[in-house]
């Protein structure tokens, strides 16, 4: 593995909290079958959900979803008709009736105003051309040491918008890849002195 001078012999994936990096590693894993991937998440997520009826699955991270589709349709642009064209999703699996978003939290935490948006994206979806009748379900990924704290704290109200949670511990199990791991443990840690 590659140690780099200026980290002190470490590399920069040792070093990072954000949860893009966590994002694209899981979606490195997830994109080799999209299929899989989907099914399991429905499995995994707490509480399942159904998917049935969606035989195969694309999957997209960093999905700007607004601005892409309408620009490939060459009508109106996101901006045009209030949306934002900067608007991301972490992950995005495409079913042929079912969109399942995966809103992604290494370090911190799901705010409730920011759920809030993640809602009414999925409100703001079904008004797209063609896509009224498309079922969106919102996912939730964090560390379980997240979601134990907010049981604990009776706090989980913060996430009844979102349709079902999954840990990074979970993608781990199923990936096996220690970034995964790194992403669990992130969640307010304190410092993590690698000796910089």
């Amino acid at each position: 593995m590659l140690h780099i001078p200026y980290f002190h012999g470490h590399s920069w994936s040792a070093l990072s909290r954000e949860e893009r990096f966590y994002s694209f590693t899981l979606y490195e894993h997830a994109r080799v079958d999209p299929t899989d991937f989907a099914r399991w998440v429905a499995e995994t997520a707490e509480p399942k959900f159904d998917i049935a009826g969606e035989d195969e699955w694309d999957i997209g991270v960093e999905v700007c979803l607004y601005r892409d589709l309408l620009w490939h349709r060459g009508e109106k642009t996101a901006r045009e008709i209030g949306f934002s064209p900067k608007r991301t999703f972490d992950l995005c699996l495409f079913g042929a009736r079912t969109i399942i978003i995966i809103e992604a939290k290494a370090f911190l935490g799901f705010e409730s105003e920011q759920n809030k948006m993640f809602a009414e994206d999925a409100r703001r979806i079904g008004k797209l051309p063609e896509m009224k009748d498309v079922k969106v379900i919102l996912v939730a990924l964090a560390s379980s040491k997240y979601f134990k704290a907010m049981d604990k704290r009776g706090d989980r109200q913060t996430l009844e918008l979102f349709n079902g949670i999954i840990s990074w511990a979970a993608t781990f199990e199923k990936y096996r890849d220690t970034l995964l791991l790194q992403a669990e443990e992130l969640y307010r840690s304190k410092i993590h002195r690698l000796s910089l």
